[in-house]
């Protein structure tokens, strides 16, 4: 989300959002894009020169028919010798001084009519430091990169083209926040932006801007993948800010609504998140998974709520329930409950069917009577002398485990598509719904030992993409990362 690939979806210049689709968007991998469109991480040496590096002067002596002139001529050299430093050089500073010179003619006509966006947490970082990592970081790009200069700043974001996109010319996106900044001391870092713009490049610009651009950290804590930044209005905003931050999973059954049951990795749950000072919300389906998906454009029309590529209807005075379905869906979509009053709906008990065939046989009874309780496919599983594995769905890999220790008569709870499981310690491995990260939590009590974010695209079960086993206190991971590449992998796992 083997792995599926969804192209980027552009914004729309002139400051409106992208469309729909933009929220499930992933960058591509590199196994995908030219070599020149994602140039290799910089080394410690060249970061070191990055942070000495002159910064371009915001008085800049050319006009503006000067510096285009420039940077025409720079991109035509560019073009002949796209692998030639000095090539690089000198596009990259014609292409900063013309952006600068774009945003000072700007600033001459803004006039702010939104509050500023707040970044906390970056009194000890430069304002540099501070945009990337609170908002570089989280964009789902294949590299980031901030300037400054004064008080401007340029947020620069850019998107390797797919393999099958044979433009090689113009295959790129490039994405610009143009803005003011106001730092004062033992105070948050406030951004005004004063104009955004995209651009589908070439290879060589992608290689040119990029030599000196910060590349997420898929393992990085605060890095939230699949976020795209793009701040709402105020008035969008409210919107969000007035739907409940959590919501539950009903099914209409026996003529009224009931809860699902849930298990650890299907929590039919969704949740909004929201962050007020930077006017972002995103949709989470897990709070665990780390995999949020921003909402870019927010409207009300009666009684529905269109948050960005769902809709949402609910009438928050008349009724409890809520229905959530994605804008490219037909029907009135799911229901949910905002999760306060989910205690007032009965949990609905699962489906039961006949034992048939050798699904169980010579089993214990208690896994007979699991395995009786299963709907589609079923099989079971000794893992050691009693203790057993029941699973049961619509097959590989959809599905979900049970297990049981005949000899203390314990049984699990319901995990869903568990990807390793550690029988002499008694935990598994499991993700949520192929979205991050990896869980390992105890098989009986359920307790979270350890939280593993992995760079998987969420358009597919975890464990289609992944092979991982336990053996000695380790968990064994081979799986492919966001830029295509092959990776393994073990992880010392603690005994508590």
């Amino acid at each position: 989300m083997s792995v599926l690939l969804v192209a980027v979806a552009c914004a729309c210049p002139g400051g409106a959002r992208s469309g729909p689709n933009a929220v499930a968007d992933q960058p591509p991998s590199k196994s995908e894009v030219p070599a020149a469109a994602v140039p290799p991480a910089p080394s410690p040496k060249r970061v070191a020169q990055q942070e000495t590096r002159p910064e371009v002067a915001p008085e800049a002596q050319e006009d503006g028919a000067q510096l285009e002139a420039r940077f025409e001529a720079a991109e035509k050299t560019l073009a002949l010798r796209p692998g030639d430093a000095a090539a690089q050089d000198a596009f990259e500073r014609a292409w900063l001084a013309r952006e600068l010179h774009l945003l000072r003619e700007e600033v001459k006509d803004h006039e702010r009519d939104e509050p500023f966006l707040e970044l906390d947490g970056c009194a000890a970082a430069s304002a540099r430091e501070c945009i990337g990592s609170r908002i570089g970081r989280r964009f789902d790009s294949s590299w980031y990169r901030v300037e400054t200069s004064g008080d401007a700043f340029l947020l620069i974001l850019f998107h390797a083209r797919l393999h099958y996109d044979n433009d090689t010319k113009t295959g790129n996106e490039l994405v610009v926040f143009r803005g003011r900044l106001e730092a004062n001391k033992d105070a948050p870092l406030r951004l005004d932006l004063v104009s955004r713009s995209e651009a589908k490049v070439s290879d060589a610009v992608g290689a040119a801007l990029g030599r000196r651009a910060a590349f997420p950290d898929p393992k990085g804590a605060d890095t939230r993948w699949g976020v795209r930044f793009e701040p709402l209005s105020p008035e969008e905003f409210a919107l969000m800010d007035s739907l409940p931050d959590e919501w539950v999973g009903l099914i209409f059954k026996n003529g009224k609504y009931q809860r699902l049951t849930e298990a650890p990795g299907d929590r039919a749950r969704f949740f909004i998140i929201k962050e007020p000072k930077l006017r972002m919300a995103y949709l989470s389906r897990s709070e665990r998974d780390g995999a949020f998906e921003a909402f870019q454009e927010v409207s009300k029309e009666g009684d529905t709520y269109r948050l960005g590529g769902y809709r949402l209807h609910w009438k928050s005075n008349a009724s409890d329930v809520g229905f959530l379905t994605a804008e490219t869906e037909e029907g009135e979509g799911e229901p949910y409950v905002p999760a306060k009053r989910a205690n007032a709906y009965k949990v609905a008990e699962p489906e039961r069917a006949s034992v048939s065939g050798d699904e169980a046989k010579g089993a214990p009874e208690v896994v007979r009577r699991l395995v009786a309780q299963c709907s589609g496919s079923r099989r079971t599983e000794e893992l050691r002398p009693g203790l057993y594995n029941v699973r049961c769905g619509c097959g590989s890999p959809c599905g979900y485990s049970t297990f049981v220790d005949v000899n203390s008569g314990r049984t699990s709870p319901t995990f869903w598509l568990p990807l390793a499981i550690d029988a002499e310690r008694q935990r598994v491995a499991l993700s949520t719904r192929g979205q991050q990260p990896i869980r390992i939590v105890g098989m009986f009590d359920a307790k979270e030992w350890m939280l593993i974010r992995r760079p998987l695209e969420p358009t597919g079960e975890l464990s289609n993409l992944m092979e991982a086993s336990f053996s000695d206190g380790q968990l064994d991971l081979s799986y492919t990362d966001r830029r295509g590449n092959a990776v393994r992998e073990t992880v010392e796992v603690p005994l508590r």
